[in-house]
């Protein structure tokens, strides 16, 4: 999947050396930038790109980045019986809730006489819950 360089992202990127993460709020990032064994690394990141309907996870492990990129589909968002949201609480100020898509898997289960249970499959990265505005 070909990442546009000129997209905009929400999303955090935790970088090796802060204690606390850089927020984007519809800033252009470049994944490609990302150096592998070069300090500061990304401990953790997620962006979501709404225009693309693209999420980007990374986090580091081994002394590389590791990277990965779900295109979301409209109807995803909408939630189905394999595919539900979840919102987690962010411990930056101003963000609100951390949006993911939980999507399942449907797989035959020994447990279930052969029938089919529905296990986690990934959790994608869809932005921010908004905030109302501090005074």
């Amino acid at each position: 999947m070909e990442i546009n360089k000129q997209a905009k992202y929400e999303g955090y990127i935790w970088l090796s050396d802060q204690t606390q993460p850089r927020v984007l709020l519809g800033e252009e990032f470049d994944i490609k930038d990302l150096k592998d064994g070069i300090n500061p690394f990304v401990i953790e990141g997620q962006l979501w790109n709404a225009a693309d309907r693209i999420s980007i996870s990374i986090r580091y492990a081994d002394g590389k980045h590791v990277i990965t990129v779900n295109q979301v589909a409209n109807e995803d968002q909408q939630g189905s019986s394999t595919v539900t949201p979840e919102r987690y609480i962010s411990h930056v100020k101003g963000v609100g809730r951390l949006c993911f898509l939980r999507y399942w898997k449907a797989e035959a289960d020994e447990l279930c006489e052969g029938f089919e249970a529905l296990r986690p499959e990934k959790l994608v990265f869809v932005g921010f819950e908004k905030t109302k505005k501090e005074d």
